[in-house]
């Protein structure tokens, strides 16, 4: 084996671990809270809360703080919820969610709000179920946030990553489970999903 060609197989694989480690690194990352809010004992409306990494929050407050004064004012937010929408609605803002194994279609938003805290950005969308659900130990939900480009990288909030209200005489519970099967970028990246239960 000439040294000519060593030299070049060395390079190749250089620029092979330099570009798949680019690529592996995304953009954005955001820590994400679902609340699933209750009515008659039915789920009603499901709240996506993300809240961004310093550089996308530094990002957002740049575009959308239009006054610099830390604080989204109503117009502020609805021109941020404009560019939310854009950018993420073509990716059905990422989220999967399932009622007993059966996909949910989420349709456009119904509330959004954004709140800066210490130079985080937090926003949270909320969208409405097409039909009240029902939730049981038999009929659970899950719900699972990826983005199968992986430009943002999502993890769940350690403290409290779902929450429930409304839910009255029920007792619901949440566990964490891994997907393997839903493994995107390349099979590198095995998203979780939160499954609610409720009795």
């Amino acid at each position: 084996m000439s040294l000519s060609f060593c030299k070049r197989l060395a390079l190749a694989a250089g620029l092979l671990l330099s570009a798949s480690g680019a690529e592996a690194h995304p953009d954005i990352s955001a820590t994400a809270r679902l609340l699933f809010d209750f009515e008659d004992g039915r789920l009603v409306r499901l709240v996506e809360s993300l809240t961004f990494d310093e550089a996308r929050s530094r990002i957002l407050l740049r575009d959308h703080d239009v006054n610099d004064d830390g604080v989204f004012s109503p117009e502020e937010q609805e021109d941020m919820a404009r560019q939310i929408s854009a950018d993420f609605g073509r990716h059905a803002f990422f989220l999967e969610m399932r009622s007993s194994g059966r996909l949910q279609v989420l349709g456009r938003p119904i509330a959004f709000t954004a709140k800066n805290e210490g130079g985080a950005v937090t926003i949270a969308i909320a969208f409405a179920m097409g039909e009240p659900l029902v939730v049981a130990e038999d009929r659970p939900v899950e719900v699972m946030i990826r983005d199968r480009d992986y430009t943002v990288a999502f993890r769940y909030a350690e403290d409290r990553p779902a929450l429930t209200r409304g839910e009255g005489d029920l007792t619901c519970d949440h566990k964490l489970v891994e997907r393997p099967d839903d493994a995107y970028f390349g099979g590198l990246i095995v998203p979780r999903a939160i499954r609610l239960s409720c009795r």
